[in-house]
């Protein structure tokens, strides 16, 4: 038997495949679940065509296996820790309740047994017989908050190309739960939403459990967990500080820095940022891994800024990696911001200003340039100097420029 031919590695591609190959990791950071029209009609064909390299860089740097399907290609992430920062989310843009993720679950379990093909009468039935029991789960469409989780999770499978509709409208059922639409199953596609079938998920207790990787029990076992643990906290937080390493993991970063950077720099074409404090992986700005980039446009994203800017001041003479505000320098901060640029609010921020320092602090804890403090204080990260802005007032210029 003539022996296999070795993998094909990133340093070992052209500058043209390389580019393309770090697209296609991005892609699948991004969307772990790939399809032919899921996030776009281009992304499957790019992924099988670096298949090779992508399954053994993924592999060796990440410790992520990639699968490959005729229809799809499925990233199989084990996440460093469980984080709420890439929820799903509905039609109009809210995170997935306790419910609608429920349903989706249910609606994946319905599609294990319905086939190729499914209205969404059969669907409601089949979901309705896999929660028997308990009637907690169970879809009545007569009401609304139930035709709402079962239209966002088929929305959902719809969008990532596992549904296709064939005939009637979802909207219409939505309205009253009596009009029906006729779906195709991609059954394979379907089976890889999740990390397995939900009838294998249903084994499992307890969440951390699907966290849980086995190593050699060996010196080089344990350097490579480590060794995945800091890379892949890399490519899914904002910003890793090293006070929020332990103690191997710090010595890794430590003693590895140079090489950390090149193979992620390489893996994903991402900058690696190295600061005194901690790191961050800078997005490339035509195609981010992150859900949302920042600063970004917008009141909420340049109020933030402003916001920034006022509380790094405040704790400029601070020393050590805790850099706390309390709840009444957060206001005072923030009263500098309003009273200098109300007026150039959004008119729905303008009217309420206490409802935009709450959407700002979330865009600022979202992106891990501030931690939640005690007693509605905050603990002011290193990485929001990265972001002071450069405040130029205008002149003569009227309304909402923010």
């Amino acid at each position: 038997m003539a022996p296999s031919a070795p993998s094909r590695l990133f340093v070992t591609l052209d500058p043209g495949d390389l580019a393309e190959a770090q697209r296609a990791v991005r892609t699948l950071l991004a969307h772990p679940l790939v399809t032919s029209r899921w996030p776009d009609d281009r992304a499957l064909a790019l992924v099988r065509h670096h298949e090779e390299p992508l399954r053994g860089e993924l592999a060796r740097v990440l410790g992520h296996p990639l699968e490959v399907g005729r229809s799809w290609a499925r990233l199989v992430r084990r996440p460093s820790r469980p984080s709420p920062s890439r929820p799903a989310l509905t039609r109009t843009g809210r995170a997935f309740g306790r419910r609608t993720y429920a349903t989706l679950c249910l609606v994946l379990a319905a599609l294990e047994q319905l086939g190729p093909s499914t209205l969404v009468s059969g669907l409601v039935e089949e979901v309705n017989r896999q929660s028997a029991g308990d009637p907690a789960l169970g879809l009545d469409p007569g009401r609304p908050d139930h035709r709402d989780a079962l239209v966002d999770a088929v929305l959902l499978l719809q969008q990532r190309g596992v549904l296709h509709l064939v005939d009637g409208e979802l909207e219409a059922w939505s309205r009253d739960g009596t009009a029906d639409a006729l779906y195709d199953v991609d059954l394979d596609a379907a089976g890889r939403v999740l990390i397995a079938w939900p009838s294998v998920l249903g084994a499992s207790r307890d969440p951390a459990e699907l966290l849980v990787e086995h190593h050699p029990p060996t010196e080089e076992g344990r350097a490579a967990a480590v060794r995945q643990r800091v890379h892949r906290r890399l490519v899914e937080d904002p910003v890793v500080a090293y006070a929020d390493l332990d103690a191997d993991e710090l010595a890794y970063v430590r003693q590895r820095r140079s090489r950390l950077t090149d193979q992620l720099t390489r893996l994903t074409g991402c900058t690696v940022e190295a600061r005194a404090q901690g790191l961050a992986l800078i997005d490339a700005v035509d195609q981010p891994i992150g859900p949302a980039t920042f600063p970004g446009g917008g009141t909420v994203a340049w109020a933030a800024l402003l916001l920034g800017d006022h509380l790094v001041a405040a704790v400029a003479d601070d020393a050590g990696d805790e850099r706390p505000v309390d709840a009444a320098g957060v206001r005072a901060a923030w009263d500098l911001v309003v009273d200098g640029y109300r007026a150039r609010f959004k008119r729905e921020y303008r009217d309420d200003p206490d409802r935009l320092l709450v959407d700002v602090l979330e865009v600022l804890v979202t992106h891990g340039l501030l931690r939640r403090g005690p007693t509605n204080g905050v603990v002011v990260q290193a990485a929001l100097a990265r972001y002071r802005p450069r405040v130029r007032q205008p002149s003569g210029v009227q309304g909402a420029l923010l």
